[in-house]
């Protein structure tokens, strides 16, 4: 039965911590809108890199 239970917590934990890269995805892609409307290239840079690795993350979890 602790088996089970401690599976069950593992696989809350996993989708909680891609439900938070999901979360921080969308985040980024507001910051690189706005960035983008107000021609802020530094900051759309930055935005840009930090998609890239939150996309290739999800991507190694089969997420993407």
């Amino acid at each position: 039965m602790r088996q089970v239970i401690d599976l069950n917590t593992e696989l809350n934990q996993y989708e909680v911590y891609i439900q938070g890269l999901r979360y921080e995805l969308d985040y980024e892609l507001l910051c690189l809108h706005d960035a983008m409307q107000r021609e802020e290239q530094d900051a759309a840079q930055m935005s840009k890199k930090r998609l890239f690795e939150i996309t290739d993350e999800l991507k190694q979890y089969g997420e993407l």
